[in-house]
């Protein structure tokens, strides 16, 4: 399907291989998820991502590969009152991005926002209390790495709930493994290395065999399923 680097946060940024049935499978996992069909209501995802990170590909799968609108805010767009009028005209009603880009936005303005996601970044009790204090519907944080296809896991923050650091439930299409040494599996509470699976898993680095062998390896537990041969090391505890 295309290739797209990682944002580089963590080392020198990477160009990533994503087929078809992984972008697709992540499109699925969000049809319904956050919003109806287009049949049931009309919404507006805010293009906040720049295009050539991954976090474009869900505003695209959400927006015009699901049906609905994608609303492409101006330069400055949190600090520009006419942003403000054009978001409330189009009925924007979806808005993810960094906690860092969704914190400048003045959600209280936005009279249609139905719903915030926030991915990419530690998702602190600051970002948390800001959103909350402008927006009462409910906050997402999402993980994920851009080798698993965007994001992987979504804790959702309803009405009344406190913050608290989690990474939330699994989307349908990831499978998440937390081992120790010799890639065994670690008991509920213990400290391990998460690895994922499932058909969120992309095909590895392009131009890079090296690294791809030591990040993309064969799944010690594919025999569960029948399915899903590899198995990605992200590298996070």
């Amino acid at each position: 399907a295309y290739a797209i680097y990682t944002s580089g946060t963590t080392g020198k940024p990477k160009a990533v291989l994503v087929s078809h049935g992984s972008v697709d499978s992540f499109r699925a996992q969000l049809s319904g998820r956050y919003f109806g069909s287009p049949d049931e209501s009309a919404e507006a995802v805010l293009f906040l991502a720049n295009y050539v990170f991954d976090f474009s590909v869900e505003q695209l799968a959400l927006s015009v590969l699901g049906g609905h609108k994608l609303l492409v805010p101006p330069p400055s767009a949190a600090d520009d009152p006419a942003f403000y009028e054009l978001a409330n005209r189009e009925g924007l009603s979806y808005l993810s991005g960094t906690p860092t880009q969704v914190e400048r936005f003045d959600l209280a303005r936005l009279s249609h926002l139905r719903c915030v996601l926030v991915a990419g970044e530690a998702f602190q009790p600051q970002h948390f209390e800001k959103m909350r204090g402008e927006f009462a519907g409910p906050i997402l944080n999402a993980y994920g790495t851009t080798e698993t296809t965007v994001y992987n896991t979504v804790h959702r923050f309803e009405p009344g709930d406190a913050y608290r650091n989690t990474l939330g439930a699994p989307l349908g299409n990831t499978r998440l493994y937390v081992l120790g040494d010799g890639m065994k599996l670690l008991p509920t509470g213990a400290v391990g290395e998460l690895y994922l699976a499932g058909d969120c898993v992309t095909e590895g680095y392009l131009h890079r065999p090296e690294l791809t062998r030591e990040r993309f390896l064969p799944n010690p537990f594919a025999a569960e399923s029948g399915r899903f041969p590899m198995i990605y090391r992200t590298g996070d505890l």
